[in-house]
């Protein structure tokens, strides 16, 4: 039976909200949004596609994928990402299904993977089918998921390359200019890895800007933690004043939309920071949170690599 005109409508506005929800970081909400819609769909792949020409219902399954991620409850991400893959195949929801990718290699860039192949092999086949939709919006999700993908398995100079043709996509075609942010947030963490600081911390800074103006709080997030790493890694004066404050305005981010994946990682660079100022036992104390947190959410790479360094 034809659903009503209304239940079409809600649906598909109602993905909009959700979208925000993903771009703002407000797990919480967009988990919300989501349910609404789906309670709406029900089990129906198609209902709301003929009003925004995608399904709601993988949408939104897409949605909480993100949503978890966010709220650092990857347990639960990950058997969501499952099924959003198995959905959005079996309904030939193929834009969502490079979007898909990219949350694949999200996920796996804060759980700290080691399955740098898979997140690989996700993000490739998502290249694939983003240049065969000739669809610039999937074109950004798919590069951006194969420089994370490539991040992931430390290859620096190719994630940083795919970085910049999502970044360079983006401002050409102003297409997800929403997901410049963090587009720039991965791009600075590839440059600082290759040793290009200076690099970096204009990445850093500008997807800052970006963040800040567009109410991106996740992503700035992000990007403040890249912009204190590199700030960090100097071989002159300490900037102390400036990477504490990137810490604290990051750490306000994340309280505010309770975005507790990034939350270890706060402590992590709190506790390199007390170190570098000759702070041992804060340094031990800091670092020892952040284990017991990325043990915690299930971020599992980053645990077993602080472990190991900390000898915990």
């Amino acid at each position: 039976m034809r659903r009503p005109h209304s239940s079409r409508r809600s649906a598909a506005i109602g993905t909009f909200a959700a979208f925000a929800h993903f771009y703002s970081g407000d797990g919480r909400a967009a988990l919300a949004w989501g349910a609404r819609v789906l309670e709406v769909v029900g089990t129906d792949d198609v209902l709301g596609k003929e009003i925004v020409g995608y399904s709601p219902r993988v949408a939104m399954l897409w949605s909480r994928t993100n949503a978890y991620l966010q709220l650092g409850r990857f347990a639960e991400a990950w058997p969501q990402l499952e099924e959003v893959a198995r959905v959005a195949e079996a309904s030939h929801e193929l834009e969502i299904f490079t979007w898909q990718q990219y949350a694949w290699a999200a996920l796996a860039y804060a759980c700290g993977s080691s399955g740098a192949e898979s997140a690989l092999e996700h993000a490739r086949r998502g290249v694939e089918t983003a240049e065969t939709l000739d669809n610039e919006h999937a074109r950004t999700a798919a590069y951006t998921a194969l420089g994370v993908a490539y991040l992931v398995g430390e290859q620096a100079a190719a994630a940083r390359d795919a970085l910049r043709e999502a970044a360079t996509i983006i401002r050409d075609q102003c297409a997800n200019r929403a997901f410049l942010p963090l587009v720039l947030a991965h791009l600075a963490a590839a440059q600082l890895a290759l040793g290009e600081r200076a690099e970096a911390i204009a990445s850093a800074r500008e997807g800052i800007d970006l963040g800040r103006a567009g109410g991106c709080g996740y992503h700035e997030a992000q990007a403040q933690l890249v912009l204190a790493e590199a700030l960090l890694a100097t071989d002159d004066a300490l900037p102390r004043a400036e990477i504490e404050s990137a810490l604290a305005r990051a750490e306000n981010l994340v309280e505010a939309i309770a975005a507790r994946s990034l939350s270890p990682r706060i402590l992590e660079l709190r506790g390199r920071l007390a170190a570098t100022i000759h702070r041992g036992a804060g340094s031990d104390r800091l670092l020892r949170d952040a284990l017991e947190l990325y043990r915690t959410i299930g971020a599992t790479g980053h645990a077993q690599r602080l472990a190991k360094e900390i000898g915990a």
